[in-house]
């Protein structure tokens, strides 16, 4: 995720604790120089991007756009393309590159900062592999 405002060292490094401390987390890494943060998540964790964000503003710093890569499967509902994540009940609009219905997908895309709440289940998708 690209995050601004990272020029405060003690805050980098309490931001890189309270993320690592979230269920689910595998690795975290903050690179202030890049203005960029890496969080790694376990297969099944119930960590959604908006507590990321949340625990991010709370440090002071302001999230922008997430780099995403997950798996789940995709279906075609009333014209537009649906995804639901593995081990989540979300479901996220797709658009960008094309998608095809599938069981088990890896998609990989950007999701925005939601302008409105409805945007927040938005995925822009650059890639789609079938797993």
């Amino acid at each position: 995720m690209t995050v601004t405002g990272m020029d405060c060292i003690s805050c980098v490094t309490g931001l890189s604790a309270k993320l690592q401390r979230l269920r689910g987390v595998e690795t975290v890494a903050v690179l202030p120089e890049k203005s960029l943060v890496t969080v790694k998540l376990a297969a099944g964790n119930k960590v959604q991007i908006d507590r990321v964000r949340d625990d991010i503003k709370a440090v002071g710093f302001n999230p922008r756009d997430a780099r995403v890569t997950v798996t789940g499967r995709a279906v075609s509902t009333n014209g537009k393309m649906m995804f639901t994540p593995d081990g989540s009940t979300a479901v996220f609009v797709l658009s960008g590159a094309a998608v095809e219905p599938a069981e088990h997908i890896t998609i990989e895309g950007t999701q925005p900062v939601p302008a409105t709440p409805q945007d927040a289940l938005q995925i822009v998708v650059v890639s789609a592999k079938l797993d």
